[in-house]
């Protein structure tokens, strides 16, 4: 099965499109990372990784240390969320948006 990539706008596993991280990145210093959180509707910590790369990057070298995302995976739900994504593909792909 040929892999379909989908657009930034397409993929709902992003709460944040290329220009929404833009003028977040141009709001830092006028307001509080939690403030930013709320009116992007994402959580502080997105906002907070996303200002301080570096600090995301510290944050996954930590969690790779404790077994990294293997904690959290369960096959069953990935099975299913796989099959979800590849009906809203079809359905894209039928409504003629990819």
């Amino acid at each position: 099965m040929k892999q379909t990539k989908l657009s930034p706008n397409q993929d709902r596993r992003c709460k944040l499109s290329p220009e929404d991280k833009q003028t977040i990145i141009s709001l830092k210093g006028s307001l509080t990372t939690a403030q930013i959180a709320k009116q992007f509707g994402v959580s502080w910590n997105s906002i907070y990784f996303l200002l301080n790369p570096d600090k995301l990057a510290e944050s996954r070298a930590k969690s790779q240390e404790k077994g990294g995302i293997k904690r959290y995976y369960d096959k069953d739900k990935q099975i299913a969320r796989n099959k979800a994504t590849a009906e809203y593909k079809q359905q894209l792909k039928s409504e003629g948006k990819l």
